[in-house]
C-alpha cells in the first residue's frame, strides 16, 4: 500500500509544481509587457526631445538673425542720423557762406567747373560759350546747392526705406518666433 499512497501524493505535487510554473510564467509575461511599454515610452520621449532640440536650434538661429538685423538697423539709424547732421551742417554753412559760395559742401570745386578750369589753365583760347557756363554756375550757387541737397535727400530717403524694410523684417521674425512658442 505504500505504493498507492505515494502515487496519490504524486499528482498533488505535480499540480502544485505546475501551478507554481504557471504563476511564474504569468509574472514574467507581465514583466515583459511592462518592459515593452517602458521601451516604447522611452522611444517617444527620445523623439520628443529631438523635436524640441530642433525647435530650440531654429529659435536660436532666428534670435541670432534678429540680433544681426537689430545691429544693422542700429548702424543704419546711426548712419541716417550722421547724414542728417551733415545735411544740417551743410545747410547752416550755406547760409553762412552767402551768395559767393563757389564750392560744394565737401570743400571741392563744383564738378562742372573743374574740367573747364583745367582747360583754361592749359589753353588760352577758351570759347565764349564755356566761359558763359562757368559764369552762370558761379553766379547761381543756389542751383549747385539745390542739386546737392536733392541728391542728399534722395540718399536719406533710400536709407529710410531700407530701415523700414529691416524693421518690418525684424517684426516679422519676432512674430513668427512668438507663434512658434505658442505651438
Amino acid at each position: 500500500m505504500a505504493e498507492t499512497g505515494d502515487a496519490g501524493r504524486l499528482p498533488t505535487s505535480l499540480d502544485v509544481l505546475a501551478s507554481d510554473v504557471h504563476s511564474r510564467l504569468e509574472f514574467h509575461r507581465y514583466a515583459f509587457m511592462d518592459c515593452v511599454g517602458i521601451k516604447n515610452a522611452l522611444h517617444c520621449v527620445i523623439e520628443e526631445r529631438e523635436n524640441l532640440q530642433q525647435r530650440q536650434n531654429a529659435i536660436d538661429q532666428l534670435v541670432a538673425e534678429k540680433d544681426s538685423l537689430t545691429k544693422k538697423n542700429e548702424e543704419l539709424a546711426a548712419e541716417l542720423e550722421s547724414l542728417k547732421e551733415q545735411l544740417q551742417a551743410r545747410e547752416s554753412s550755406d547760409q553762412q557762406q552767402g551768395s559767393g559760395f563757389q564750392q560744394s559742401h565737401s570743400g571741392m570745386a563744383h564738378p562742372r567747373l573743374m574740367p573747364k578750369r583745367k582747360r583754361q589753365s592749359g589753353d588760352e583760347d577758351v570759347d565764349e560759350h564755356e566761359l558763359m557756363e562757368d559764369l552762370s554756375v558761379i553766379d547761381n550757387p543756389d542751383q549747385v546747392l539745390n542739386t546737392e541737397l536733392e541728391a542728399t535727400r534722395k540718399e536719406i530717403s533710400d536709407i529710410h526705406s531700407k530701415l523700414i524694410e529691416v524693421w518690418l523684417f525684424s517684426v516679422d521674425i519676432s512674430y513668427s518666433k512668438h507663434s512658434h512658442h505658442t505651438m
